[in-house]
């Protein structure tokens, strides 16, 4: 277990909440845009409307995004909730990203019918692009409508810069690696194959799971590892992640 706090000096940031809640999500394989209807904070470089998804920033650079959405399910189909941030080029149309992605999995058996989607990554975006966070259906049956609670639910988006910040952003576009290798409690290394911001204070070169720091200091780490079963007996499956430090 683990708690962390980091003071901001002078921050850009947009701190979005919604207090109203209960928009819902019930169709197989379906999407729903999230609206944020309070904003705490807003300033420059960020554009917002209340009670609307979008969000559209002014400046070239990187972005932190953190998020969590409490949501809460009805009916008695076993259900799965994912979220995903859609980048939209000023023109252009709405498109996944790559970093940020979330999960949760309702059994809607002994009260275990409420969960929370979160995730923090950084994102390189141009100015006049636009944001907005998207609940997903993730696994495809109808039978439970999955229903947003209010103030239970936040957006936040902190100008990080330009060239005056360091930074690291890596994914796996390939992705299909085989978490069953070597039985079980055996585990297996993370490769990442694309490369989309290496700053000096890193060094890294795809394909690799290995990343070196160039520079003593405090470095805030944030990842996501999106891991499909393909059900093939009723047995049950669980999986953990740990950062491995090498110094």
């Amino acid at each position: 277990s683990w708690f962390q706090i980091q003071q901001l000096s002078n921050p850009k940031v947009i701190i979005l909440q919604d207090v109203a809640g209960g928009d819902t999500l019930s169709t197989d394989g379906g999407l729903l845009d999230l609206t944020w209807d309070n904003e705490d904070r807003k300033d420059m470089p960020f554009v917002h409307q209340s009670g609307s998804s979008d969000v559209q920033v002014l400046f070239d650079g990187l972005y932190k995004i953190s998020y969590s959405v409490k949501h809460s399910a009805t009916g008695s189909t076993r259900t799965g909730t994912g979220a995903v941030i859609q980048i939209q080029p000023e023109g252009g149309s709405f498109t996944n990203s790559s970093n940020g992605w979330s999960s949760a999995y309702l059994r809607m058996q002994n009260g275990i019918d409420e969960a929370a989607l979160s995730a923090s990554t950084i994102l390189n975006l141009t100015s006049r692009d636009t944001i907005k966070l998207v609940l997903v259906d993730t696994d495809q049956s109808d039978g439970s409508t999955r229903t947003t609670d209010g103030n239970a639910m936040h957006f936040d988006i902190e100008f990080l810069g330009t060239s005056d910040v360091q930074a690291l952003i890596v994914h796996d576009d390939a992705g299909g690696d085989d978490l069953d290798v070597g039985g079980e409690f055996s585990s297996v290394n993370q490769f990442w194959d694309t490369a989309d911001v290496v700053n000096s204070d890193f060094a890294f070169t795809p394909v690799s799971d290995t990343i070196t720091i160039n520079t003593d200091g405090l470095y805030h780490i944030a990842y996501t590892t999106f891991v499909e079963r393909i059900a093939t007996s009723s047995a049950r499956y669980d999986f953990s992640s740990e950062i491995l430090v090498n110094d």
